[in-house]
């Protein structure tokens, strides 16, 4: 099995490069690379050419891209709770999110419950096994 990495400016797209390795080594490595974000994927393909389906994407940023914070996530609402089952949903703010990181903590402005980068753009989250209790819940982007 070979590799074929794609690259687009946007996430789903190859609009950037496509191209096969030639290649069975699972790390790859350019230089000259504009700056610019990045969504890249990579495909096994066979030896009759035929490619698979694509890995998971990454954002990967080249050079300073912006000092700008990213504005937080707005309209965060509580879905569903009990059964120590949470569900909360938000919207996404303008501008480039790589992932989003929720923080919970038993006291407003706290995060002594949960501080996690979620390695997600999803602007959704399911947690189970949820103590009994009353939780602040905030989202960053």
């Amino acid at each position: 099995m070979t590799y074929v990495i794609e690259a687009g400016s946007t996430t789903g797209v190859s609009n950037l490069a496509r191209f096969a390795t030639g290649s069975t080594a699972t790390a790859f490595s350019a230089t000259g690379v504009p700056p610019g974000n990045y969504f890249i994927r990579v495909r096994g393909t066979n030896a009759a050419g035929l490619d698979g389906p694509p890995s998971n994407e990454v954002l990967y940023q080249v050079g300073v891209i912006s000092c700008v914070p990213t504005p937080p996530p707005s309209a965060l609402t509580l879905l569903a709770s009990g059964g120590g089952t949470l569900a909360i949903a938000w919207s996404q703010p303008p501008g480039l999110v790589a992932s989003y990181i929720v923080e919970a903590g038993s006291a407003s402005g706290s995060s002594n419950v949960a501080n996690a980068d979620l390695g997600s753009r999803l602007t959704n989250l399911t947690a189970t096994n949820v103590g009994p209790g009353t939780y602040f819940v905030r989202m960053r982007a």
